[in-house]
Parts: C-alpha cells; structure tokens; sequence
C-alpha cells in the first residue's frame, strides 16, 4: 500500500533510491518467482515424507543404489532434452514419437524417485553432521531437508561505481533473450536515477536456495548436489546464530558467511561421498615436480581463478579512482580474453563481481580468505572431527 500510495506523489519527494527501487519491481514484476507458493509446496511434501518415510524398509545399500540410478536417469534425460533443443532428431515431429515417449518415460521415473533419493541424501548427510559433532543438544538442527527442483534466476543490481550488490529472485524459465531485456532496462532505469554513476545489471544462475526446506538444482553430479545440500544446511544452521542474523548488514558479513557455508559444505559433501559413494570419489592430487624453465615455458599461462581475481583486483582499484568507463572497458577486454580461452561468460560488470565475490573461495572474490581456513585448521587439525574417526 505504501509503494501505491508513492506513485502519487511528486518525484522531488520521493528518495532516489526508492524511486528506483520501484521502477526495478515494475520491471521485474511479470517475471517474479512466487517463493511462497514453492515454500508451501515443499513443506507439505516434506511433512507427508516425515510421516511415512519414502525409503521405508530400504537399506542402506539399496537406497545408495537409488541415488546413482536417479543420477543416471537424470543425466539421459538431460542428454534427450539437449538434442532435441540442437535439432539434432530433425525437424517437430508429433508427441507420440518413440524418443518423445522415451523422454517422458524418464522424466516420470524420475519425479517417482524423486522422494526416495531426497530423503536418502538427507539422511547421508545428517548421518555425517552428527558424527562431525555439528550438532545442536546432541541432535542435528535445523533437520536436514531439501528439494530438487528448477531454481529461480537471481537479478543482480549494483552501483556503477563499486561493485556491491542487491536483487531480486526470478523465474526459471525467463529466456536469455528476456534476461537482455531486463538488464538492460534496470541500467536505464538507473542512469534516469543518477545520470552521473548509474547502475549494472546481471540475471544469473544460482546452484541453490537456503529456504528451508532448501533448494537444489537436480543435476548429474553427485558429489556438487552433497556439497550443494550441506551448504545449503550450513546457512539454516548459521540463521540461529549471530553470523546469520547479520548475512545482509554488509559485504564483509555476507562473504564470511558464504565462505563458512562453502567451506563446510565442500568438506561435508566430500565425507558424504566417502563414506555411501568410495568409487566416485576423485583420485588424490599427485605431487609433481616443480617444472624446468623450458617445462615452464611450454605450460600454458592461463589460470581462470587467477585471472578472474587479478581481474577483480584491477577493476576495483580502477573504481576506487572514479574511473568508471575505464573500468567497464577493461571487464569486456577480460570476458574477451576469457571467452578466447573456453570460458563463456554473457556478461563481466560490476554486478557479477558483487554476486561471485560474495563466495571468497570462489574465483570472483579478491582473495580466498585464508584467514577462514586457518581459523578452520587451528579448530580442527585433522580436518571436521569425522576425519579422525
């Protein structure tokens, strides 16, 4: 009512920050992810799980052999959907195609195990909480739950002069050629706000959602989905602590937490898959010798966290100097650079570096915190204390 109430007053009234606040949810409006009807759904779902568990009478064994055939089937129907989007089965044909059937097939063998995997990773990853001591009165807490499902597009605004960040959720299917289009429109909207500095504008991916239940992408790869899950977890766990109450006060505050949760969800994923999944566990990095000078001359150069972190570094020092058009040009020169060397990004602004460097073990972050990591150690020396079991 107030925002309504707003649009009847004069302009000169009206914060510019406000202003353009509400000519963002006016833009963003038709394409808005209804977050509390996903809430209901999920809970509901999650409440008829809790009174009959979907993997009763399953074992262990049984239950982790689920979850590698709902990863299998993910990963052919991800395959029959890529070929149909390239073309490659001709032209439309009818939906009574044998390959339309087949896809079908999958995807409703796949939505029926579904609950059963849900609840075999929930209780895999709690299973390892509790015995890495992340407990609460001897008990995990907040439950371990969570939820494939399609996640929403995130839009990201940020000043133009310092890469900072604020946003809003967006629907999964919103096209790229749509995700343009609102980009594009923010900055404008930004520029009728402070003709002088301005705003940019990035809608981009995110891997998952800390509702509660949290959401997951449902993708093939295992051992991103256990880490994704735990992280996810970690960030409901930090909610009933003071780093989480403070998540959106500052940069500082959102980055520490982001990096606690990676931190956690990548060792925690990994003990996850140790434990139910030995065979899927990467090889140990070998240590090799360090390269003669001719090696090194030979070994190309190109690093991508390296590069996006001297990127990160360069960019902010050339914001901190108020040269603005500098700094943009050269972000394009990089995504040039980087898109020369196999890695594609839509769009390199201010906006991206105030969404990935929000994650500081992350490649967009200015440095990977190591004073987290040492922190981490110091704690426990041998790793989470599951390490040492």
């Amino acid at each position: 009512m107030l925002a309504l109430a707003l649009l009847f007053l004069r302009g000169d009234f009206i914060m510019p920050a406000l202003a353009f606040s509400l000519q963002v949810n006016s833009i963003v409006r038709p394409y808005a992810f209804d977050l509390s009807t996903w809430e209901i759904d999920a809970i509901m779902a999650k409440v008829r799980d809790t009174v009959r568990s979907p993997v009763q009478g399953i074992s262990e064994t049984e239950q982790a052999a689920l979850v590698r055939a709902y990863m299998a089937n993910v990963a052919r129907s991800r395959t029959h959907t890529f070929y149909r989007a390239a073309g490659q089965r001709g032209p439309p044909t009818p939906r009574n195609t044998p390959a339309t059937h087949e896809l079908e097939a999958l995807r409703r063998q796949q939505a029926y195990w579904r609950p059963q995997v849900e609840a075999t990773i929930e209780w895999q990853v709690r299973t390892v909480l509790h015995d890495a001591g992340l407990t609460t009165l001897g008990a995990v807490w907040p439950p371990v739950r969570f939820h494939f499902s399609e996640l929403p597009h995130y839009l990201v605004v940020s000043p133009r002069k310092f890469a900072v960040s604020l946003g809003s959720y967006l629907q999964p299917d919103v096209p790229i050629v749509q995700m343009d289009a609102i980009e594009t429109a923010v900055d404008r909207a930004g520029v009728a706000v402070d003709q002088n500095r301005g705003v940019r504008a990035l809608v981009d991916d995110i891997g998952g959602f800390s509702t509660w239940p949290t959401m997951v992408l449902d993708t093939t790869d295992l051992r991103w989905v256990l880490s994704t899950v735990a992280h996810e977890w970690v960030h409901t766990y930090l909610a009933f602590y003071p780093l989480g109450w403070h998540y959106f006060d500052n940069g500082d505050a959102t980055t520490i937490n982001e990096t606690v949760s990676s931190i956690v969800g990548d060792e925690v994923g990994d003990l996850v898959l140790q434990r139910y999944y030995p065979d899927l566990m990467p090889p140990p990095a070998i240590d090799r010798p360090a390269p003669t000078a001719d090696e090194d001359a030979l070994t190309p150069k190109f690093d991508f966290s390296r590069d996006m972190r001297e990127t990160r570094q360069v960019v902010d020092q050339l914001l901190a100097e108020g040269r603005i058009d500098e700094a943009e040009s050269y972000m394009e020169a990089r995504r040039q650079h980087l898109l020369a060397n196999g890695y594609s990004i839509r769009k390199l602004n201010q906006a991206y570096f105030a969404f990935h460097g929000s994650y500081a073990t992350g490649p967009g972050a200015v440095d990977p915190i190591a004073q987290l990591e040492q922190l981490r150690a110091a704690r426990f020396p041998g790793g989470l204390p599951a390490h040492r079991t």
